[in-house]
């Protein structure tokens, strides 16, 4: 993307293994990642608005939401989703029906399938 070539968006670690990313994609769904600042909160806003110019599709408000590592305090976090205007969740919830999080055991977290 050209906001990190720009250094105005960070890529980060979602895992120890895994290399860093700035976002994730599958189907229609995006995952957005960055550092907890209102600078790249603000890029983020611009991102999202160019992308709905570009496309002509509108971002539902009501769908998406915003998930800090619990380490972030609670006034930051809120500080930085009223930048975006899209609620704060305390977790990943289920996404297409199993948790968005599988942790350590991934034969648990499958054994259904």
């Amino acid at each position: 993307m050209a906001k990190e070539r720009e250094g105005a968006l960070t890529r980060v670690k979602v895992a120890h293994t895994t290399p860093k990313v700035s976002h994730l994609r599958f189907a229609d769904d995006t995952t957005i990642y960055c550092m907890t600042t209102k600078a790249e909160m603000r890029c983020v806003k611009e991102i999202l608005v160019k992308y709905e110019l570009a496309t002509g599709q509108l971002i539902n408000i009501d769908k998406s939401s915003m998930i800090f590592n619990q380490n972030i305090p609670a006034e930051l976090c809120e500080e930085l989703a009223s930048i975006l205007g899209i609620r704060v969740e305390q977790a990943f919830s289920n996404y297409l029906g199993r948790s968005a999080i599988i942790g350590q055991s991934k034969s648990s977290a499958f054994k259904k399938i």
